[in-house]
């Protein structure tokens, strides 16, 4: 149960449920993009908006971030001239930062999922007015979100804790 078992098992969990999530952000994105494009055409064509609009481009925006967001896991840009440029200067420096900075995204996310759970347990009683659906509905994509962050995150430590275990034993024979 080394790098291999973490690494395996995060690369099928994105292949898997990767795949879902990026379906449901296209579906979320399309969906927002049709509701700003109806709140358009009403407003300024009919003058007469309707309320609802606003509150579901709302939710299919959050929805898409989130979701979107657990779906790019390593795809996404990052900035990393000086993680590269330790990386050139010291292996295993470069592999202790990686963790560290592994570990406090965990700890965001975790914060973030707390705060997430919250609302949606907050929000379960109370009712947007354009469309009477409940206000956690516009929680749930961080939290199933980030949660599925928190999985690919944890996997990769795990997977950075064996190898960095292993390169400091190897320095160390």
């Amino acid at each position: 149960m080394g790098k291999d078992f973490f690494g395996s098992l995060r690369e099928r969990i994105k292949c898997t449920i990767g795949n879902i999530f990026e379906l449901a952000a296209v579906l979320f994105l399309a969906s927002f993009f049709a509701a700003i494009l109806i709140q358009v055409f009403v407003r300024y064509v009919m003058h007469h908006p309707f309320q609802w609009t606003e509150e579901f481009a709302r939710l299919f925006y959050v929805g898409m971030v989130f979701i979107a967001a657990a779906a790019a896991v390593d795809d996404h840009l990052r900035f990393d001239l000086g993680i590269n440029f330790l990386k050139k200067r010291s292996s295993l420096g470069y592999r202790i930062l990686t963790l560290l900075i592994d570990v406090t995204v965990l700890i965001v996310l975790l914060y973030l999922v707390a705060g997430s759970y919250n609302r949606v347990v907050d929000g379960w009683t109370k009712l947007l007015p354009g469309t009477g659906w409940r206000v956690a509905y516009l929680y749930m994509p961080p939290l199933v979100g980030s949660a599925m962050l928190i999985v690919y995150t944890v996997l990769g430590i795990g997977s950075k804790v064996i190898s960095l275990a292993r390169k400091v034993e190897v320095n160390g024979r």
